[in-house]
């Protein structure tokens, strides 16, 4: 049975509704939508944190049960409590610091952690601003970065969606189409050593024409020249995007609404899809498939 849970997510552009899925990490359960910073930073315990104490009209607003938030706070638990096991030399290849491990240990000995230590020892995922390469009457090119702190708890498949629409003069929407491949990389990462950098994406295709879907694995294995296996994170990325006015087309950019959201998958199978929009000028994004996928972004 599918379940559309409703949840805010303020980058460029409006609310956002998806299927089977879990709340954005930072909002809607706080009222921080990122201030003045220069990205939009998720930290997984604060996420979680907010789903435990979230209130239950606070979790009807979303369209979240009680049980649905106990179930993912569990879940997280779990994975937190098998990552603590893991060596120094596993840790740090996963991107955590020596505060961090210390506390890792500590965990794992059976001592009680503070909210503090909690964060500290989880990943923050930052996503930048929707960037305007340039803009012109005719054309333009956008881009979205991603970087992740170290690896998170969960490591299965995530993708990175963007959508868009352009306005002419008086404020009528119109269509602009990709002009190339979007070019969508991740950088893989054992520790501080970048293992795998400039990884294709997998475009999702059968999208809307306004609508690119770049999915990929968080986990990746590298092989060394002398057949030692390495496991690297998907650490950072980025998406690029150029589109254009058809030249059957008259009518000039006078501007263009970006949304741009990256969906972490945290139980299911395969990367997370994203479903028809709206009619314009709608330009939301939701992820759906059969599993969970925080929002975040």
């Amino acid at each position: 049975m599918k379940m559309t849970k409703k949840l805010l997510s303020v980058v460029l552009a409006i609310a956002m509704s998806a299927s089977l899925m879990v709340p954005v990490f930072a909002s809607p359960l706080s009222e921080s939508e990122g201030g003045e910073k220069t990205g939009y930073v998720v930290n997984e315990y604060e996420y979680i944190k907010a789903l435990e104490t979230a209130t239950t009209e606070k979790l009807q607003s979303i369209n979240y049960t009680k049980e649905e938030a106990s179930r993912e706070v569990q879940a997280f638990e779990k994975a937190f409590d098998e990552r603590a096991r893991l060596s120094d030399k596993e840790l740090e290849g996963l991107g955590y610091n020596a505060e961090a491990i210390e506390i890792m240990h500590k965990y794992a000995e059976g001592k009680t952690l503070t909210d503090a230590e909690y964060r500290a020892a989880t990943a923050e995922l930052t996503t930048y601003k929707i960037a305007l390469g340039n803009c012109g009457t005719k054309a333009a090119r956008f881009f979205y970065e991603w970087e992740w702190s170290q690896c998170p708890v969960i490591t299965l498949k995530d993708s990175v969606a963007v959508r868009w629409m352009a306005y002419d003069s008086q404020g009528k929407d119109f269509n602009v189409l990709v002009t190339t491949v979007p070019q969508g990389t991740v950088d893989y990462y054992n520790g501080s050593k970048a293992y795998y950098t400039g990884q294709r994406v997998t475009l999702e295709g059968g999208l809307d024409f306004n609508s690119v879907n770049a999915q990929f694995p968080m986990m990746k294995t590298y092989t060394t020249p002398a057949g030692v296996n390495v496991q690297t994170y998907a650490k950072k990325g980025k998406l690029i995007i150029n589109v254009k006015v058809d030249q059957s087309v008259s009518t000039n950019i006078n501007y263009i609404l970006v949304a741009a959201m990256y969906g972490h998958t945290t139980a299911g199978i395969g990367a997370p899809s994203i479903s028809l929009s709206a009619p314009p000028p709608a330009i939301s994004i939701s992820f759906s498939a059969n599993m969970k996928v925080n929002q975040m972004g």
